[in-house]
Formats: structure tokens, C-alpha cells, sequence
């Protein structure tokens, strides 16, 4: 039986909001918010179970009319918004998902990579709010260890699941596309021997430093079919046992 308070921290630690579209057009907060989120739109703490979501952002106020015709589609995926900056703080990207006949929109804060990698698209969409759809993906949304695992696939996170020595219990599959190996042929393995070299000195020195101390770093990858393209990582504690570690990675580019 999984704890659907144990994924609400999951998700909490991995910088993300998640709203539920209620009765009436409302948006009721799913789980704990970032301080970020409470520092561009103060009225969600004041509102947790009615956010203003038309009203706090021009951007999101737009993209909500394509959200809505794509839940009213009522099929399994996501619809993405493309980033946008409410501040010189970082960017951040929406998007609306429909999942177990329900409607979600979550909001990611973009790592550096992104950012520095798609900072001429950034300004392009800012200035004609030009929504892309990206492909859709089959999703439920549940209290379920396997359900988040279906989000954070939605959402291009990646999740190595370790135990207290270090090895490997879970690959998801973002990961395994991420990374280009299957599950079978890690699990069990310690991380380094499981993570591209790329990856370990950046996974090392995060993994020495206290929680409060970490931060997602850029890393740059080749494929084996010579493609080159960049990922954010970081690390958390597994809120069931701090012994034990998720490594996280943020599909910056897209798939390779």
C-alpha cells in the first residue's frame, strides 16, 4: 500500500504544482507549494481551494482556453505551454493534463540548461504567446507509487530510485528513454555503475552535501549515435527513509 502523503512530499521536492480543475472552472491546490509559486502569486495562499489562475497571469489566463478544449477532448496526455518568465527569477512552463477523468494543470519552474538553451524560443513565445501542443501520453493520476511515477513521465522528470547502499530498485521509464538502457539490466547495480560517467561527479558531490544544500546542475550527454543534449540533476531524499535516495533528471532538450 503506498502513502498518498509520501508523493505529495515527492512532489513538493521536485518543485512542481499541481491543481485540479473543480466544479465551476475553480483550481484547488494539490499538495504542498513551493516557495517560489507562493512568491509569484501570493493570492494561492490565501485561496488554496479557489486559485485565481484566470486572473494572477496574462500567460496562464491564455493558455487556459486551449487547456480547456484539450479536456474537453477527454483523452489521456498532456498539453504543454511552452515557457514563460513572471520575473528575472527563471522561467516556468504549464501544462494541462487529463488523466483518470480529471483535469490537472501543473506548473514546473525550467532549470538552467533550459533556459540557456532555449532563450531565443523564450522570447518568441513571450512576445505572441504561441502555444505548442507536444505529444501526448497515456496517464492516471492516483495516490499510487505507479500513478506519480505516470506524472513525473508527463512532466519529461526522470527517476533513479535508490536504497541505502546506493543501488538501484526502480528505473522509470523517462529514465530508460533518457538514458538508453532498459531496467532489467541495472536494477540491483550500484548507481555508477547504472549512470552515464557524465553524470557521477555532479551525482557525487550532491549526494555529500546536506538536502538543504542541493541544487539541480546542468549536465551535458553524447548518445551513442553521437547526438549531444543537455539534462538538469539533482537529488533527494526518499521522504520513507532518508537513507535512501531519488536522483532526478529533467529532460531539457526532448528526447535525444
Amino acid at each position: 500500500m503506498h502513502d498518498a502523503g509520501v508523493w505529495t512530499e515527492v512532489i513538493a521536492s521536485l518543485d512542481m504544482v499541481v491543481m485540479e480543475c473543480l466544479e465551476n472552472g475553480r483550481f484547488g491546490v494539490m499538495g504542498k507549494l513551493p516557495d517560489w509559486f507562493r512568491q509569484y502569486y501570493p493570492a494561492v495562499v490565501l485561496y488554496p481551494d479557489d486559485v485565481p489562475v484566470r486572473t494572477m497571469s496574462p500567460f496562464l489566463e491564455h493558455f487556459l482556453v486551449d487547456a480547456e478544449a484539450f479536456w474537453r477532448r477527454g483523452e489521456p496526455g498532456r498539453l504543454a505551454s511552452g515557457p514563460w518568465s513572471e520575473s528575472d527569477d527563471g522561467a516556468l512552463e504549464a501544462c494541462a493534463v487529463w488523466a483518470g477523468g480529471r483535469q490537472f494543470l501543473c506548473i514546473e519552474r525550467l532549470g538552467m540548461a533550459y533556459e540557456q538553451t532555449q532563450s531565443v524560443l523564450q522570447k518568441a513565445r513571450e512576445h505572441h504567446l504561441d502555444y505548442q501542443q507536444l505529444q501526448q501520453m497515456e496517464a492516471a493520476l492516483r495516490t499510487s507509487h505507479d500513478d506519480l511515477l505516470s506524472i513525473l513521465n508527463e512532466l519529461r522528470i526522470g527517476t533513479v530510485m535508490l536504497d541505502e547502499d546506493g543501488r538501484v530498485t526502480f528505473l522509470s521509464d523517462t529514465c530508460q528513454r533518457l538514458l538508453g538502457m532498459e531496467a532489467p539490466a541495472v536494477l540491483g547495480k550500484s548507481w555508477k555503475a547504472s549512470v552515464p560517467a557524465p553524470l557521477h561527479a555532479a551525482l557525487q558531490d550532491m549526494g555529500e552535501r546536506p538536502a538543504s544544500e542541493r541544487a539541480k546542475v546542468p549536465v551535458h550527454l553524447t548518445t551513442d549515435g553521437g547526438q549531444h543534449y543537455w539534462m538538469d540533476v539533482d537529488i533527494q531524499d526518499d521522504p520513507r527513509d532518508t537513507r535512501r535516495r531519488i536522483i532526478c533528471l529533467y529532460d531539457n532538450d526532448g528526447s535525444p
